[in-house]
């Protein structure tokens, strides 16, 4: 059983002036306590469901006299609560309530209406939480904590089917009345990277569009404050982070769509913060950081920001902006300034611009634009102020002097890389450049800097590097330098004084087909590549390049290239599993994209985690889970092994076998199991070989 139990407190009267029904009970024992009706599951995975409103026991007004039919007695059930007044002589009451399945625990809402007896008495009410386990037994509570408040929401965290006992009494004997006003089931999902709330969003930045489509979604989420200890899985942040250094968090996902460089996640703040002890005020200042990955799980997180909303409680249009390259898997940390708690709903999601920051930089290639790009001049990423500020040694005039243009301060940059495979002539064309913009002629700035980091990891601070060339104009430019050497580099493009523009690229160092993204997950123990183009002129083939050290590549495989476009919007998209890879590890990867005229350019670099098989077989996920008739139980072997399934009822009982032991040979295996008569609920399944057991929870729908 878990045993977690956070209080919030939101401030209110000690009275009701509607109370629904009245019920004048004795149920001062744990084996005797008053049913509370239980909320359904909430459907989604990060926060509260609806709130239960009426039911047994719901909206009810219990009276615990001092005297008189209706008193109670001292409870000799144990443990005794431990907070400042505790129920060590006071008359009590009981009441208990079940964590629905599938859920993490409870929110339960009730009111002091008062009822106490006496001169001058006032009703100070005070509440315990036990989790009486999936069968309820009195004899074996486990105390969870008390609250010693007027009104109260209680969150008792425990495991599915986990009965939750409630222990009140009032402070000075005096008797009180209890409402219970409304409860709600919640889950707790998404409290760390790994169950991060995955938010599935596929609307594409367009390039020109002064305001981009915006998707209306609806996300509550909840977490609260408490004695809970956070449970990130990434247990640090940055000290220029706003708040503390490890507080309560929730965790969100989005998977960038092609073209888009990020998001705008937009929430209303509902507030539900909590006030400490020492202090008067309680706002909900959210706080926000974001990571990419490089294994496109929580095993390849790298920190890229942080910033605190200004939208305090009440306000709909907080925004939380976060970025990363198309394709690219985003995890963003949510939490309070002050680690008071909060409750925010998502109601809106809208890309933006690729190529911002110089991690999220992309292959030169097809249609580009800077538009709603930024460049911000302090922080993690600072960008240059103007072609100058480098190590270039030249004039604000570009060099070599292709035009007399003057290369102006940078306010939307945007990033690309691309290789130079070898010494030589280096000519870049941009044409339909079209520019707006106010108060100076509209033209586009792009210069040319070696990038010592590589195109995975592009260098952020260019005064580091060397530039080697720019060019400034509108309609077509070309940036052409004699002889550059072999290597990386960094091509930085902008608007002069803040103009938007759009153009496309070509020329000896451009991909001859419009990539939108390349990236790679761990899928079954492979490396499950895949990559889309737009548009492919000439292309013969992608000679598939994998790594160990991110260095010395060899050529794996080759995919050769579409006739036509496979996809309904006429992309190219293709798909490549490498399963050659031994027991785990990590793995780079590149794309060579060969010419029929045999020249070739490279894709980026992705990289991707493959956990290493520790033992000989390895259970995988269940599917589908929840299940109705019938379950599928994938796993691996490497070596040839006897395997035993079975599958059991929360209590223990074995409900459901497989007809026969097997034998398996090396390799993945996928066996089928009925489930047909089974009751709905929770059940466990175990996988067993001679070296290896392990289990799965299943829920039966």
């Amino acid at each position: 059983m878990k045993t977690f139990f956070n209080v919030l407190l939101t401030l209110g009267l000690c009275f009701s002036l509607i109370p629904v029904s009245f019920a004048a009970v004795v149920n001062d024992e744990c084996t005797t306590a008053e049913l509370l009706a239980s909320p359904v599951t909430p459907t989604i995975d990060c926060g509260g469901g609806n709130w239960l409103t009426s039911g047994t026991g719901i909206n009810s007004i219990f009276d615990i006299d001092q005297n008189g039919s209706s008193s109670a007695t001292k409870s000799t059930t144990t443990p005794l609560p431990t907070c400042t007044w505790a129920a060590g002589g006071q008359e009590d009451a009981w009441f208990k309530i079940q964590v629905p399945m599938d859920a993490d625990g409870l929110d339960i809402e009730w009111t002091n209406e008062g009822g106490c007896s006496g001169f001058l008495c006032s009703t100070d009410l005070h509440v315990a939480a036990y989790d009486g386990g999936p069968m309820g037994d009195c004899s074996t509570l486990t105390y969870l904590g008390c609250e010693e408040s007027d009104r109260f929401r209680i969150q008792a965290i425990a495991d599915p089917g986990d009965w939750i006992f409630l222990r009140a009494w009032e402070e000075d004997d005096q008797g009180f009345e209890i409402n219970f006003s409304q409860i709600r089931a919640f889950k707790n999902d998404c409290d760390d990277c790994a169950g991060a709330l995955d938010m599935p969003f596929t609307e594409q930045f367009i390039c020109g569009l002064a305001n981009q489509n915006d998707v209306a979604v609806t996300y509550p989420l909840l977490r609260s404050n408490g004695a809970r200890p956070t449970a990130s899985g990434v247990s640090f942040l940055p000290s220029t982070c706003p708040g503390l250094a490890n507080p309560q968090d929730i965790w969100l996902t989005v998977e960038l769509p092609a073209g888009t460089g990020g998001v705008e996640i937009q929430f209303e703040n509902l507030g539900n913060c909590v006030t400490p002890a020492l202090l008067n005020i309680c706002e909900t200042d959210v706080s926000y950081a974001w990571y990419t990955t490089s294994t496109g799980d929580c095993s390849g997180l790298e920190f890229r920001g942080c910033d605190k909303v200004s939208c305090f409680i009440g306000c709909s249009d907080g925004v939380i902006k976060v970025d990363g390259r198309p394709g690219e898997r985003v995890y963003v940390r949510i939490w309070e300034q002050d680690d008071q708690g909060f409750d925010i709903e998502v109601n809106q999601l809208t890309p933006t611009a690729p190529a911002d920051k110089c991690y999220t930089a992309l292959p030169l290639n097809g249609i580009g634009c800077n538009y709603e790009a930024t460049a911000p001049k302090t922080g993690d990423y600072p960008e240059p102020d103007t072609w100058t500020a480098q190590a270039h040694t030249g004039t604000s005039y570009c060099d070599p002097p292709t035009n007399s243009q003057l290369w102006v301060t940078n306010e939307n940059t945007v990033w690309y890389t691309f290789e130079h495979p070898a010494a030589g002539p280096l000519n870049i064309n941009i044409r339909n450049i079209t520019c707006t913009g106010a108060g100076i002629t509209p033209t586009m700035q792009m210069g040319v800097f070696s990038n010592a980091g590589g195109p995975n990891n592009p260098t952020c601070d260019l005064s580091l590097e060397t530039g080697y060339g720019c060019a400034v104009g509108t309609g077509t430019i070309s940036l052409n330098i004699a002889n550059l050497p072999a290597g990386d580099y960094i091509l930085l493009v902008d608007g002069t004084g803040g103009n938007q523009c759009v153009w496309e690229f070509r020329g000896n160092n451009v991909l001859p087909v419009d990539m939108v993204y390349f990236k790679v997950w761990e899928e079954s123990g492979a490396a499950h590549l895949q990559w889309l183009n737009s548009k492919e002129v000439n292309n013969s083939r992608f000679e598939v390049l994998r790594s160990s050290d991110g260095k010395h590549y060899e050529e794996i495989d080759f995919v050769e290239a579409m006739p036509t476009p496979n996809t309904a919007d006429d992309h190219y998209e293709y798909q490549y599993l490498d399963t050659d890879i031994g027991f785990g590890g990590r793995f780079y990867y590149r794309l060579k994209q060969v010419d029929i005229d045999g020249s070739y350019t490279m894709s980026n670099v992705v990289e991707v985690n493959i956990p290493y098989l520790q033992t000989s077989a390895k259970l995988l996920p269940l599917y589908p889970n929840p299940a109705n008739q019938q379950v599928t139980i994938p796993f691996f072997l490497s070596q040839r092994e006897e395997v035993d399934i079975a599958l059991f009822a929360i209590d223990g009982r074995a409900t459901r076998h497989l007809s026969q032991r097997g034998w398996y040979d090396i390799g993945e295996h996928e066996v089928k199991l009925d489930l047909a008569g089974l009751p709905k609920g929770l059940y466990f399944l175990r996988f067993q070989t001679p070296s290896h057991l392990e289990t799965r929870r299943l829920l039966v729908k």
